[in-house]
């Protein structure tokens, strides 16, 4: 075989496998919608469409690496994309009604960035009782560090005591985000000491 054939050969098994590659890898979900957030909260909203349509492709396109690995987890867990569906819904903040299940991705900005009919935040948690959670909640999930419970913890419960305790600066300000927008309430802010951490808690609670 001359050195000519052999070199065609090579780049045609090059193309093949960058053609496999790809379509296993898919294009993704649509996320032009979260077009109209910027930073954490576009991460965030990202970071929905990929868990719910459990799309890990879709979660390269999160800026934030902590929450990047987070995603990949979590868009790979079916059950916690079925969780997130039932959250979603039984929050009352669902795309009309239980009949519209099938197309999640058309309201993903207000999955991100939606308030509750009547927001009720849930009791202060305790410390010591937010370490246990989060304890039981890593050992639950092998995968999980306990940044990303912490995260997880104070979305479930709209709880920001949970986002005092991750240490990641980017996930903490992801997990303020992702509460503080639902929560409403500027006043749950002064559970961080950090001046940064409460101001950026203030203007996400504030509201649109």
């Amino acid at each position: 075989m001359s050195i000519r054939s052999l070199s065609s050969c090579l780049v045609l098994a090059i193309l093949l496998a960058a053609m496999g590659l790809s379509g296993c890898l898919g294009a993704g979900v649509d996320t032009a919608q979260c077009n109209k957030f910027s930073g954490s909260q576009k991460d965030d909203c990202i970071n929905f469409l990929a868990v719910w349509s459990l799309s890990p492709e879709t979660c390269y396109q999160i800026q934030s690496m902590a929450l990047r690995e987070t995603c990949l987890v979590d868009s790979n867990t079916p059950d916690t994309s079925q969780m997130l569906q039932d959250r979603w819904y039984a929050s009352g903040q669902g795309f009309g009604s239980a009949s519209v299940k099938t197309t999640p991705a058309a309201s993903a900005t207000e999955a991100v960035n939606s308030t509750p009919v009547q927001p009720v935040a849930p009791p202060v948690v305790a410390a010591a009782s937010a370490d246990e959670q989060i304890a039981k909640c890593v050992a639950s999930n092998p995968k999980y560090v306990p940044d990303t419970c912490a995260r997880q913890l104070a979305i479930d419960n709209l709880d920001l005591n949970y986002c005092v305790l991750v240490t990641s600066p980017d996930l903490r300000q992801s997990c303020i985000v992702a509460v503080a927008t639902n929560l409403k309430n500027m006043a749950a802010c002064d559970v961080f000491k950090a001046s940064a951490d409460k101001q950026f808690c203030v203007y996400y609670s504030r509201g649109s």
